[in-house]
């Protein structure tokens, strides 16, 4: 089993046990206060005994969720690595949100991407490169107001053009339910079943072998778009 003991300041508040077989690698913490600023330790147990508490990661406060603003947009065209402009919120603890989609060789598999920065933890939500090129989803939960950051996006494969687009959301729960569909022509089609109510839905796409711009349906958006005809490629959110 393991113990999450959460703390406020030194003081240690109620701990809670995951145990099972096999044993869940995450979980959710419940009974906290928005606003209240809390870490967390974890202590392992086994048939030798229960061992030592690990090191408080960074600390985070809880906020209450809803309803869901945009707090900022960021965005950067390029090749290789890329690069967003700095990053500075206007409201603590935003859930950073980062779309990525990038040229790459020829067939499925052929390009992936890591997203760092703005001293953050950044976990892929969805990634989609069945086709040649790819498209992808990364988050991360900013502990307070970001100030004067960027974020990184690192290809496996660097030369190929792409595009970066940042969001910083307020109030956001959290990712919801992702989805990733791929097409070799035509308009790719994917269900995104069990949305929650009060969800706001993105997507983030790639057309390899064309440069041809996106055209929102009736309550559809376009956030950012490189339409990239120095490659015949087309970049959207």
């Amino acid at each position: 089993s393991y113990t999450v003991t959460p703390y406020i300041g030194s003081t240690a508040q109620t701990p809670v046990t995951v145990s099972g077989s096999p044993l869940a690698t995450s979980m959710t913490v419940t009974g906290l206060t928005n606003g209240t600023t809390y870490t967390f330790t974890v202590a392992a147990t086994n048939v030798g005994g229960t061992g030592p508490a690990s090191a408080a990661p960074n600390a985070v406060t809880p906020a209450a969720a809803g309803p869901i603003t945009v707090d900022k947009t960021i965005f950067t065209d390029g090749s290789s690595a890329m690069t967003s402009p700095s990053l500075t919120t206007s409201t603590a603890n935003d859930l950073l949100v980062a779309f990525v989609s990038s040229d790459g060789r020829p067939g499925p598999g052929q390009q992936t991407f890591t997203v760092t920065g703005a001293g953050l933890t950044w976990t892929l939500a969805k990634r989609s490169n069945g086709q040649s090129g790819d498209s992808e989803i990364w988050w991360a939960r900013a502990s307070g107001i970001v100030t004067a950051q960027t974020v990184k996006a690192t290809p496996s494969v660097g030369g190929f053009h792409g595009s970066l687009t940042v969001l910083a959301f307020a109030k956001a729960a959290g990712i919801g339910v992702t989805a990733a569909s791929n097409a070799a022509s035509g308009a790719p089609d994917l269900a995104l079943a069990g949305t929650g109510a009060g969800s706001w839905v993105y997507a983030v796409g790639n057309d390899w072998d064309n440069a041809i711009a996106r055209t929102p349906v009736g309550g559809q958006v376009i956030v950012h778009q490189r339409v990239d005809t120095s490659t015949g490629d087309t970049f959207w959110v």
